[in-house]
């Protein structure tokens, strides 16, 4: 493994942590907001700084991606088994 191919893969290995990372924290704060509403009946929150805000809006636009990058994953390394299954049908 060259020096080019390692970095690529610690990119993509920091990158697949980071993604996950922000899954989990979603999922967090999810339920959290769920079981507020169950106790409550609704949820309010305000956050008046605005680059919070902003950062907030960034990491859930990343989670989304990550998602995504995810699901085409999945799918590009399964669609092999689907052909294999169409050429053996008579």
């Amino acid at each position: 493994m060259n020096v080019t191919n390692k970095q690529t893969f610690m990119v993509k290995l920091f990158l697949n942590y980071l993604g996950l990372a922000f899954l989990t924290v979603n999922a967090t704060t999810m339920l959290y907001v769920f079981a507020s509403i169950l106790d409550h009946g609704y949820f309010m929150a305000y956050e008046t700084n605005l680059f919070v805000l902003s950062v907030e809006i960034f990491l859930q636009g990343f989670g989304i991606l990550y998602v995504f990058y995810l699901i085409y994953k999945h799918m590009k390394s399964t669609s092999h088994i689907l052909s294999v299954e169409r050429r053996m049908q008579p």
